[in-house]
C-alpha cells in the first residue's frame, strides 16, 4: 500500500484551545465592551464594592510596624537586627525603634501617641490585664540575669551577704534591670534601699566602670551574645555569682527559671567558668499591637522560628524558641493557631501575603468554589441579558418603523422609514448574542428582512404613481 503522502501534525490541547479561540478574541473583547457600556451605571458601584472588599481584608499590610529594641548593644537590639533582616527578604518594612530600656519600649507600644508597635517583655516586669491591647505571639529567647564581679569565687552564695560594702551597678531608673533587682532584694526579705552603693548607670556605662576598676560589680539581665555580656566576660578574673537557693527563688519568682553554665563551656581554654555555675533567667516574649496585620505577625513567627533553630544559641535547644512559656499577656489567634498547629501548609506554596490571605480567608474560598456553578451561570445571564434587552427593544423600533411604513403617504417618507429599517438591521447584524439567542435573532432578521421587502415594493409602486411626480 502506498503512502499517500499526507503529512500529519501532532497538535496540543492548547494549540486546539487558541485555533478555537483565535478568531473570537477580539469579538469577544467588542462584545464585553457592548455589555459593559450597557451596564454603565453600575460600573462605579462595582468599583466601590472591590475597593471596599479588598480593603475590609486588607490583603498586604501598608504601613511599617516600628519594633522598640532596647539599649543599642544589647542582645534585644541584635534580634532586632536579625528580626528586620528577614523582614527585608519578604520585602515587608520593619523600621528599629532604639530605646533606653525594654521598659521605655514597652511604654511606647502600649501608649498611641508613640510610633512604637513591636517591641519585647520580660517575664515577671509586668502584671496580667496590664496591656489589654497589646497581644504576645510567645517567648523568643532567654534572658539571663547575670552578676558579675572580679576576684576568687566568693564563699557565700547568699545574696545579700555578698553586696555588702561593695558597689554595684544595678540599671538604670525604670529599666527591668533595676526593676528585677529590686525583685531578688524583696525576694531575699531585704526591700531595695537607694544608695551610693547601687548605681543606676546604662549598661555601657557600667561596663566601662567594671573594667575600668571604679565598681566592683555589675547586674545586668541580657543575652549571652550581647556585646556587654560578652565585655564583661572578657574582663580579667571576672566571675559569676552562684546564688545559694536558687531553686527556692524559682518557687517565689516562678517567671525565672534556672539555667546551668557548665565548667569551661564559655572558654575551654581559659576554663570559664572555673565551675558548673546556676544562675536565673527570665523569658523575653515578643508583643505586638492587637490590631498589627496578620502578614507581620506570622513574619514575626517565622523569623524567630529561624532564629531559634540555629545552633549557636549558648542555653537553648535548637528550635525550642518561640515558646508559650509567659501567660502574662495573652497570645494572639494567630500565636495561639501556630503554638497549636504550627505553621499553615500553604504558606509553603504561595507568598506569604497570599498564603496569609488563603488561611484567613479558606472558608470563605471554598464557599466561592462551591458557588463555582451557580457564578458562572450568573455570570452568563449577566453577559447575556443585553442581548435579550435588545432584541425586545429591537422588535419594539421594528414595530414602530413598520406601523410609520404602513401610514406614509409620499415616497419621500416612505424612503426615510426604509432607511430607519437599514439602520436596525444593521445595528441588530453588529449586536453580539449568545448562541441562546441565536434562533430569536434569525427570526428577527428574518422579521427585518420582510419590512425591507415591503418598504421597497412600497417606494416602486410610488414611484410609478402619477400623484407622487
Amino acid at each position: 500500500m502506498k503512502n499517500s503522502g499526507k503529512k500529519y501534525q501532532y497538535r496540543t490541547f492548547l494549540d486546539e484551545l487558541i485555533e478555537l479561540f483565535k478568531d473570537d478574541i477580539p469579538g469577544e473583547i467588542k462584545r464585553w465592551g457592548i455589555i459593559l457600556r450597557y451596564f454603565l451605571i453600575l460600573i462605579p458601584f462595582a468599583i466601590l464594592f472591590i475597593v471596599g472588599f479588598i480593603f475590609y481584608i486588607k490583603p498586604y499590610p501598608i504601613k511599617p510596624t516600628y519594633l522598640g529594641t532596647g539599649q543599642p548593644g544589647s542582645s534585644y537590639f541584635i534580634l532586632s537586627e536579625q528580626f528586620q533582616k528577614y523582614f527585608k527578604k519578604h520585602d515587608i518594612d520593619l523600621k528599629l525603634v532604639q530605646t533606653p530600656g525594654l521598659d521605655q519600649g514597652l511604654k511606647e507600644l502600649s501608649d498611641d501617641k508613640f510610633i512604637v508597635s513591636a517591641s519585647f517583655l520580660t517575664a515577671g516586669i509586668a502584671t496580667p490585664g496590664q496591656y489589654p491591647n497589646l497581644v504576645s505571639l510567645g517567648s523568643i529567647q532567654y534572658s539571663p540575669l547575670w552578676l558579675f564581679y572580679r576576684g576568687q569565687p566568693q564563699e557565700t552564695k547568699d545574696l545579700v551577704s555578698f553586696l555588702k560594702d561593695k558597689k554595684i551597678a544595678v540599671g538604670q531608673p525604670g529599666t527591668n534591670t533595676l526593676k528585677m533587682f529590686m525583685n531578688l532584694l524583696e525576694t531575699s526579705g531585704y526591700p531595695f534601699q537607694p544608695s551610693d552603693q547601687f548605681l543606676q548607670l546604662p549598661h555601657a556605662e557600667a561596663v566601662k566602670q567594671f573594667e575600668e576598676g571604679k565598681i566592683d560589680a555589675v547586674f545586668i539581665i541580657d543575652g549571652i551574645e550581647s556585646p556587654s555580656v560578652k565585655r564583661l566576660l572578657s574582663v580579667k578574673d571576672v566571675e559569676i555569682f552562684d546564688l545559694e537557693l536558687i531553686d527556692a527563688y524559682v518557687k517565689k519568682m516562678p517567671y525565672l527559671v534556672k539555667l546551668q553554665i557548665p565548667e569551661g563551656s564559655i572558654s575551654i581554654k581559659d576554663t570559664l567558668p572555673n565551675r558548673n555555675v546556676d544562675i536565673l533567667a527570665s523569658t523575653v516574649t515578643l508583643l505586638v499591637e492587637a490590631d498589627t496585620h496578620p502578614v507581620v505577625q506570622w513574619l514575626f513567627l517565622k523569623a524567630a522560628k529561624e532564629i531559634g533553630s540555629s545552633h549557636d544559641q549558648f542555653f537553648a535547644k535548637p528550635g525550642f524558641f518561640p515558646a508559650h512559656l509567659d501567660d502574662t499577656v495573652a497570645l494572639s489567634p494567630i500565636a495561639k493557631q501556630y503554638y497549636t498547629s504550627g505553621f499553615p501548609q500553604v504558606l509553603d506554596y504561595f507568598p506569604l501575603w497570599l498564603g496569609v490571605l488563603i488561611d484567613r480567608f479558606w472558608v470563605l474560598i471554598l464557599t466561592v468554589l462551591a458557588l463555582g456553578l451557580p457564578l458562572i451561570k450568573l455570570l452568563s445571564s449577566v453577559r447575556n441579558f443585553p442581548a435579550q434587552k435588545l432584541i425586545a427593544e429591537y422588535y419594539k423600533d421594528l414595530w414602530d418603523i413598520e406601523y410609520k411604513l404602513i401610514q406614509a403617504q409620499t415616497l419621500e417618507d416612505t424612503r426615510q422609514f426604509a432607511k430607519e429599517v437599514e439602520s436596525l438591521d444593521l445595528a441588530v447584524q453588529e449586536t453580539w448574542f449568545d448562541d441562546g439567542e441565536r434562533r430569536d435573532f434569525f427570526t428577527l432578521r428574518r422579521r427585518i428582512d420582510g419590512v425591507i421587502g415591503y418598504a421597497e415594493k412600497k417606494i416602486r409602486q410610488l414611484e410609478k404613481s402619477p400623484s407622487t411626480s
